[in-house]
């Protein structure tokens, strides 16, 4: 299973596709009428996010961890997926969770027009997708000048050795020949 779930394409597909299938369906409503469903959908968020960005800039063993340049492709593919989600948020002209909403307005007399915060909450979440997606790829660069030093370094280190292993067989062939 977490072979299944840590695998790029599947843990993108479930970062990108939560909100579109919460807030475009019936979950959304339903989970907003019940404390523990709401939970439930704050949960499920959490920890979708939490694996998308394991899988990308974790540091724990991972059975399948892409390469640097395919991470940056999955991140930008993850900024224009929630771009597009702000975007149908605010374009969008049919309320979400329009019962629920209705319901709460006659309970309470002072809230906003729903449809009008709805716009608002599509602009916050495009806007606040922005920042974030675009510092997790300056420390996706971070990462991967990192590892390209690592490398070198180990690179070095190996070569150091052969060279260590060389100069010491030479002076042991010229040992050999000295005695001859």
């Amino acid at each position: 299973a977490v072979r299944v779930l840590t695998h790029p394409l599947v843990a993108l597909a479930l970062f990108v596709s939560g909100p579109f299938m919460v807030y475009f369906t019936g979950l959304f409503e339903a989970a907003m009428r019940n404390h523990n469903g709401h939970t439930l959908m704050s949960l499920h968020f959490l920890l979708v996010g939490f694996l998308f960005y394991e899988v990308l800039v974790g540091i724990d063993p991972l059975p399948k961890r892409p390469p640097y340049l395919a991470r940056i492709g999955l991140q930008f593919a993850a900024i224009v997926f929630h771009t597009l989600f702000g975007l149908a948020l605010m374009e969008s002209a049919r309320l979400i969770a329009a019962s629920y909403y209705r319901a709460l307005a006659t309970d309470i007399a002072w809230l906003p027009d729903a449809l009008a915060d709805q716009r608002l909450a599509g602009q916050i979440s495009w806007g606040a997708s922005e920042l974030p997606g675009l510092a997790i790829l300056v420390l996706l660069l971070y990462q991967w000048s990192r590892s390209d030093e690592r490398e070198a370094r180990r690179f070095d280190r190996r070569e150091g050795d052969t060279e260590a292993q060389r100069t010491a067989y030479n002076e042991y062939l010229e040992r050999l020949n000295r005695q001859q």
